[in-house]
């Protein structure tokens, strides 16, 4: 991918890298500079805030940018239909590329986080395993998604109802009929039994209500528990998510990879 600038003129290491598409998010632009993942002109770069200009090249993952300098003549316009085409070979203006990050937001985001999920458990020597209610399984196909899943990652269970999520992930009784299948407690049960029953280092587990039915005063549509788990911590998380029942179920795979780079 080529990168324009005015010769003379410098941009930021973290503004470069949300043009291309990498993460519309500062934080997570941030972390992945500071973990050592970003080179710049193939050295490792930890400063956010470093300056490039014309010439420069950068490198994350399958992105690789070099920093051209801007023509400000007459271009011919581009004959290519095909914006991912496009895209990868550079020839996509500035503004087009943004909005071709947006309107893939969450499934770009979704590849971005999974990447790192599989950088970090890897590099940690940690085995994963999953159980999803609401998400019936996505985030097994996201992590899966990517090759090389099968050295880190043992399996996932899809606990669609309380039956299952009591015989096989010994989430109790009275946790359920107590405070039902969408609910810390449970989340919690969920993560600590997915870990027993795969016999993995970590877990990740996810419930919660995608609608469009289903939800009540107290838990509206949108209302999703998720925990990751390892042989140290246990973390659960409430979210309130907004969106159709795919966004919903799409941005809870999301957050839990994010709380699985975070905690384990």
């Amino acid at each position: 991918m080529k990168f324009q600038i005015k010769e003379g003129t410098t941009i930021y290491l973290y503004q470069l890298l949300k043009a291309a598409g990498v993460s519309d998010d500062y934080v997570q632009i941030r972390h992945l500079i500071q973990d050592g993942r970003v080179k710049v002109n193939e050295q490792v770069e930890l400063k956010t805030r470093e300056i490039l200009k014309v010439g420069d090249s950068v490198r994350y993952g399958d992105y690789f940018i070099q920093i051209i300098k801007k023509d400000n003549g007459y271009r011919a316009r581009e004959k290519e239909d095909n914006y991912e085409e496009r895209v990868k070979h550079g020839s996509l203006p500035r503004w087009q590329l943004k909005t071709l990050s947006d309107q893939n937001d969450i499934d770009g985001q979704l590849r971005l986080y999974c990447r790192q999920v599989h950088e970090k458990l890897l590099g940690q020597g940690k085995t994963l395993a999953l159980a999803e209610s609401c998400t019936g399984g996505m985030a097994a196909q996201v992590i899966t998604s990517l090759p090389g899943a099968s050295n880190f990652f043992l399996g996932g269970l899809t606990a669609y109802s309380n039956q299952v999520k009591n015989r096989l992930l010994e989430v109790k009784g009275d946790t359920l009929e107590k405070y039902g299948a969408v609910s810390r407690q449970t989340a919690l049960e969920m993560v600590q039994g997915t870990r027993k029953l795969f016999q993995s280092v970590a877990a990740g587990a996810v419930t919660g209500i995608a609608g469009p039915g289903g939800g009540s005063t107290e838990k509206p549509v949108g209302t999703v528990f998720i925990a990751v788990a390892d042989n140290t911590k246990v973390e659960v998380k409430h979210l309130f998510l907004k969106g159709s029942r795919e966004e919903i179920r799409k941005k809870s795979v999301l957050e839990l990879l994010k709380l699985i780079l975070e905690n384990l």
